[in-house]
């Protein structure tokens, strides 16, 4: 990962560019994917950090030859000072994972998906993959390599894995929720169908579908700027 720490660091800085159009108050950081050695969490970065210190920061962090992405996010969260620290309570997230192999914990996806779930059951949260993905134009690694997991995971957020051989940095804030347009929802635990019901500001939206397989509700409707969208269960079905 040595030579993609400077995509990184311009990924890092374009991405707080796009977020500081919504919002001040964000920190940022980097773990490796072990947390192993003696530097495995750099930051916090916020708005008063400067391009030339997400450049320096990536290089801080200790070497390490594990592309365990799943379990180090696991532990940072539930054991580590730093993880207790940084990832502060009520305030919305987006993960990066980034890797040029597959994630390789014993951790399977869906199971990691559904801590994640649990974890976020307040607030929103969102999560981007770059990897090394089928079919690139940009990679000649073998297919020991392309991130297989990745993609997987990616798919329960309605997208992709970024191409890590391509210019990715571009790409992060188009893939978040937190500088597009919201057009679906992914659902914390599987409904009754026929219960669903979707309002925004209070009013109830009858365009909208659901679909099963991804345990999702998209929304055909139009979402006014700032308007606040909320997802129920009637207990009354006709």
């Amino acid at each position: 990962m040595f030579n993609d720490y400077e995509k990184v660091a311009a990924g890092m800085d374009i991405l707080r560019g796009d977020i500081e159009t919504l919002t001040y108050d964000y920190q940022m950081a980097i773990i490796n994917s072990s947390l192993i050695g003696s530097t495995y969490f750099v930051g916090p970065y916020d708005t008063n950090t400067s391009s030339i210190e997400f450049l320096l920061g990536t290089s801080l962090l200790s070497n390490d030859n594990v592309e365990q992405g799943f379990k180090s996010h696991y532990e940072f969260a539930t054991t580590s000072e730093e993880g207790f620290l940084f990832l502060r309570e009520g305030v919305p997230k987006l993960y990066i994972y980034i890797s040029d192999e597959d994630e390789q914990s014993v951790i399977p996806v869906e199971i990691f998906k559904e801590w994640l779930d649990e974890y976020h059951a307040e607030v929103d949260y969102d999560a981007i993959a770059i990897a090394m993905i089928e079919n690139s134009p940009y990679c000649n690694g073998g297919p020991g390599n392309i991130g297989y997991k990745f993609d997987q995971f990616s798919q329960f957020f309605n997208k992709r894995a970024i191409d890590i051989c391509g210019d990715w940095q571009l790409a992060l804030a188009d893939s978040s929720f937190l500088v597009t347009d919201i057009t679906y929802l992914n659902l914390s635990r599987q409904p009754i169908e026929d219960t669903i019901v979707v309002y925004q500001d209070g009013v109830k939206e009858d365009n909208w579908y659901y679909l099963t397989s991804t345990n999702v509700v998209y929304f055909d409707f139009e979402i006014r700027d700032g308007a606040a969208i909320k997802i129920g269960y009637d207990s009354i079905v006709e």
